[in-house]
């Protein structure tokens, strides 16, 4: 069951039983998916209620909760950055992530992630930033002034950087700094609008009511990592997955972590 509903003229939400966040953009000529979610129910089925259009599909990352049903779809565009990390998730069987609900596509089948989408009128860029995997990607609407981020700065609750794929502290930062000038190079401000990979984590900050994701969230975890960096963070406790270390969480204005301190090595 999904829930469906506009944020801009071109744009729909897809939200799947798990709240995990998927937009289609509808171009003149052809619609673009971001991530595919984990759902056992068709989501083809869904976005035929939403368009007639080609469907092409763009993965933010290769983590199950984002590449669930990709092989309903006959083009699916990932960064092959993740490849590993995509097959993977493919076998995982942990609590609700159980890829025996999912249909994935053959990963020899995957496509390489280009720099831009041209759906006819409307051209979406693609952009780098590794950190939360090493094939992360975030995209910029220039027409309607959105940015869509995957799991790449957290959707409002923190970013996820304890995965054993995780890169390091430093790595992130400079992933961050990279894209930020970018961004700004575009034009990007404090009033473009960003949505994260999953809806509602949002109400789930410990730094306020409610973590609205936006650039100053971004320029925020640049600078967290770089108090990391100084040792300047104090570390807390948290029940979050833990795997091959440790996992802590940090905070540093809008912006909040979970990391290990064998990333900041």
């Amino acid at each position: 069951m999904y829930e469906i509903y506009k944020i801009n003229q071109d744009t729909t939400c897809i939200l799947d039983r798990y709240k995990e966040a998927l937009f289609l953009i509808e171009g003149s000529n052809k619609a673009l998916l971001i991530d595919s979610g984990m759902d056992e129910d068709s989501l083809m089925d869904a976005i035929t209620l939403i368009t007639d259009k080609p469907v092409i599909l763009a993965l933010s990352h290769g983590h199950i909760d984002h590449i669930g049903l990709s092989n309903e779809f006959d083009h699916v565009y990932m960064n092959y950055k993740d490849l590993d990390t995509y097959k993977q998730h493919m076998t995982m069987k942990r609590g609700h992530f159980n890829c025996e609900t999912l249909h994935f596509k053959n990963p020899d089948d995957l496509l390489e992630m280009p720099d831009s989408f041209d759906l006819g009128n409307h051209d979406i860029k693609v952009i780098d930033l590794p950190g939360h995997t090493p094939g992360s990607v975030i995209f910029v609407d220039m027409k309607n002034k959105t940015i869509f981020t995957g799991d790449a700065i957290g959707s409002g609750c923190g970013v996820w950087l304890q995965l054993p794929e995780s890169l390091s502290i430093k790595d992130y930062k400079l992933s961050l700094d990279n894209v930020i000038k970018k961004l700004e190079d575009l034009g990007v401000d404090d009033t473009w609008k960003f949505y994260g990979g999953h809806a509602h984590q949002e109400y789930e900050s410990q730094v306020s009511d409610f973590n609205e994701l936006n650039f100053q969230l971004m320029k925020d975890m640049s600078e967290l990592c770089d108090q990391l960096l100084k040792n300047q963070i104090e570390f807390y406790s948290t029940e979050a997955y833990a795997f091959d270390h440790t996992p802590y969480y940090v905070r540093y204005k809008k912006a909040e972590m979970i990391v290990t301190k064998e990333q900041l090595d």
